[in-house]
């Protein structure tokens, strides 16, 4: 009775999907945005600074920022100042890419994939003697930023990539539902803002929605839309098991 349609950029569906797929959902990706890396034009500095081993922390909060940095590094010199400094990630999933990528473990995990979590957590690890660079997305919420900058840690930004919207009609959304309700996931504020710039507020109304947090819940209910399913913890897997026990009680 139900499509399920995940809204997330598509190098990062794998988990989700999968875990849809042997619940039996019906299912469709159609992101509605996109991953770039932004040009690194006056970051010499950070670099310099990264590379004499001037900061102590880097702080990265996706799995993008992890990847997107390691092709900034060119050198080994700089490279090889990744095994000096600690790292901090926000979830899992970024301590797993920076394994993949650096060959190592993050020394600090967020408990979960909430940057208003991170940022707590974090003022009792980090302290205003300890220089930090901060590895985020353009546009994202700062509030990692904000809260350790308000606590006096000297804290450098690093810009590395920037969400863009995919173009989507309704009719994309709609296809092939028949006499079948559709869910629609999201993963982020941006993604719930990029759809319904496209989405007419007539045709928002039509769907059901999901959500991976209160975060992105907040987001959607700001646009005057009702979330049927919040995730009981952050991240694909527990939204999938979330939305199967929704579906299974609504039939």
């Amino acid at each position: 009775n139900f499509i399920i349609i995940s809204t997330r950029p598509e190098a990062q569906q794998e988990e989700f999907l999968a875990a849809l797929q042997q619940a039996g959902f019906v299912l469709r990706a159609l992101p509605v945005l996109t991953v770039e890396p932004v040009p690194q034009s006056d970051t010499g500095e950070i670099f310099t600074r990264f590379q004499n081993g001037q900061y102590q922390w880097i702080i990265f909060s996706s799995v993008n920022g992890v990847r997107l940095f390691r092709k900034l590094l060119t050198s080994g010199e700089a490279l090889s100042a990744t095994d000096q400094v600690k790292v901090a990630v926000q979830g899992h999933k970024t301590n797993a890419a920076v394994v993949e990528t650096f060959g190592r473990k993050a020394d600090f995990i967020a408990s979960d994939g909430v940057s208003d979590t991170m940022a707590q957590e974090l003022l009792a690890v980090l302290s205003p003697q300890v220089p930090a660079l901060y590895v985020t997305a353009a546009g994202s919420r700062f509030v990692i930023r904000d809260t350790l900058q308000a606590a006096g840690i000297p804290l450098a930004v690093l810009i590395t990539h920037k969400t863009v919207p995919i173009q989507r009609t309704a009719d994309e959304f709609y296809r092939g539902a028949e006499d079948k309700k559709i869910i629609i996931s999201f993963f982020s504020p941006s993604a719930v803002e990029a759809f319904c710039t496209q989405v007419s507020e007539n045709d928002r109304k039509k769907f059901f929605y999901a959500s991976i947090g209160p975060v992105t819940t907040r987001a959607i209910l700001r646009m005057g839309l009702t979330v049927c399913v919040e995730a009981t913890a952050p991240d694909g897997r527990t939204l999938a098991s979330d939305l199967k026990r929704y579906c299974s009680e609504s039939v």
